[in-house]
């Protein structure tokens, strides 16, 4: 079924496998299995052979040069609107952390555009690397996604509307090593803001970072942003699974987790206090 277990009981899904189409028998086993493995441990292994490992070290040592070369200035004027893009570093809490967000990464001028704030004579090697990088994921996230839809008997309308609906940016993250007497605590355990719309049967997996290695670690993601409302599918309500979740601007919860308040929570309770808030704010209206 393109499916294995390892120790850690971490399904893992080969994506590559041939005989793994969409309406084969072996396309429905994967499905199934990749949405137990979202509701019983936030997430799965997946191999992915179109993410080459030249790809792969391209990538990397196009982040590992972002990181090298970026001025100081440069960093600073690295923002952006949107909560999951520009530049992050010196958390107080988190010395450690720094990171760069790219938007529209799907966009090989997108990314030129960018670089050039970087590199005003351009890369082509890293604008390449990324762009290439970015695709890929993205085309495995929509697998992904489809395949959840289906294994809950979601039309598949639906599942066009929610990807249409995504935004996303190429993040970057950079971890350097401790220094004498400093934690090695890279990022500290969180849950990330995802799949509300199941109402609460798929769970987003706790998660952190530990520098462990004396040598700096480099890791890139493909951030994903719903930019419509979010509510749960009705079809995922019923008696036994009742409805968790109000319908919520995500581009309003976005800012909010990064508030003082918002981090203090996780999942369910950090929507929670999120509802909270904003009822708060209406009535002193």
């Amino acid at each position: 079924m393109g499916s294995q277990t390892q120790s850690s009981q971490l399904p893992i899904v080969n994506f590559g496998n041939e005989t793994m189409k969409p309406g084969t028998d072996t396309w429905q086993r994967a499905c199934q299995v990749v949405r137990e493995a979202l509701e019983d441990h936030g997430g799965f292994l997946a191999i992915f052979d179109k993410v080459t490992p030249e790809l792969d070290n391209s990538i990397y040592s196009a982040m590992a040069e972002l990181f090298t070369l970026i001025s100081d200035e440069a960093k600073k004027e690295n923002t952006a609107d949107k909560s999951f893009d520009g530049y992050v570093r010196e958390l107080p809490h988190l010395p450690l952390f720094e990171s760069l967000g790219i938007g529209s990464p799907f966009s090989m001028e997108g990314v030129h555009n960018y670089s050039r704030t970087i590199w005003p004579e351009g890369n082509d090697h890293f604008c390449e690397s990324v762009n290439s990088y970015a695709k890929l994921v993205k085309e495995l996230e929509d697998m992904v996604v489809r395949m959840v839809f289906e294994s809950y008997g979601l039309e598949k309308q639906r599942c066009d509307s929610l990807l249409e609906s995504m935004d996303h940016s190429l993040r970057s993250y950079r971890y350097r090593e401790p220094e004498m007497g400093e934690s090695n605590l890279g990022l500290i355990p969180h849950t990330d803001a995802t799949f509300v719309w199941s109402n609460g049967r798929i769970r987003a997996g706790e998660h952190q970072v530990m520098m462990k290695t004396k040598k700096t670690r480099f890791s890139t993601g493909l951030i994903s942003h719903v930019t419509k409302k979010i509510e749960p599918e009705e079809e995922l309500v019923d008696d036994e699974h009742p409805r968790l979740y109000k319908s919520f601007d995500n581009f309003d919860y976005l800012p909010y987790i990064f508030t003082e308040e918002g981090m203090k929570f996780q999942g369910r309770a950090r929507i929670d206090a999120y509802y909270r808030s904003r009822q708060t704010l209406a009535d002193s209206l």
